[in-house]
């Protein structure tokens, strides 16, 4: 955890190349990252799609998952729809608002969550063979305890939790629940390869 980094999809690739050089070095000390979570409370380079800028001021919950995949690398773009599943799944439990959460919240395709038509929140899956291993970044931002104003910009509308909800929502407790959300939905997609139960959740929401 941090008060501030430039970005953690970025600390967490340089912490597996870390990782791979202490356990090249020290062959009965093997440092195990599988599962290992970056978060920090800002960001000074969050980055998004094709680099684009990802504001991440503070206020927001702002992570990304550290994993060794045993998933064959062209099934892979299928965590960015599992993440997205698991992120509605999460935000319908911490919206006050039930009826509107089932009707509002929407995955822009591919990566994107979206309320009312603004963005919510985003996704960055990333792969990376570093050494002689094969890792996956799972980034994900989610706007929460801050005005969307802060971080409106031409290019798209945002919305914060705060601003559906009206006040501030527990983001350690978002979080943790969507770490164990997110973990029994890859565990059963990496042991079966059943892709289209998680898909069969989301797809009415999906749109272009």
């Amino acid at each position: 955890c941090f008060k501030e980094i430039t970005s953690t999809s970025d600390f967490a690739s340089g912490l597996a190349l870390e990782a791979e050089k202490y356990s090249a070095r020290n062959a009965n000390e093997k440092v195990m990252l599988n599962g290992t979570v970056i978060v920090s409370e800002k960001q000074s380079k969050g980055r998004g799609r094709f680099d684009r800028k990802w504001f991440s001021p503070k206020g927001g919950l702002w992570f990304t998952i550290i994993q060794k995949p045993r998933t064959e690398l062209k099934d892979l773009h299928k965590t960015t729809v599992l993440a997205a599943s698991t992120i509605i799944e999460s935000l319908k439990i911490f919206i006050a608002n039930k009826t509107q959460a089932e009707k509002n919240l929407k995955i822009k395709w591919p990566n994107d969550i979206y309320f009312s038509g603004k963005k919510l929140a985003g996704i960055l899956c990333e792969t990376e063979n570093i050494g002689k291993n094969l890792y996956l970044f799972t980034g994900i931002g989610i706007n929460m305890n801050f005005p969307s104003r802060v971080i409106d910009n031409h290019e798209f509308k945002a919305i914060s939790v705060f601003d559906i909800n009206g006040k501030k929502t527990d983001s350690n407790s978002l979080l943790a629940e969507l770490l164990n959300i997110y973990e029994k939905n890859y565990e059963h997609f990496e042991k079966s390869a059943d892709f289209y139960s998680i898909f069969k959740k989301i797809e009415k929401i999906i749109y272009l």
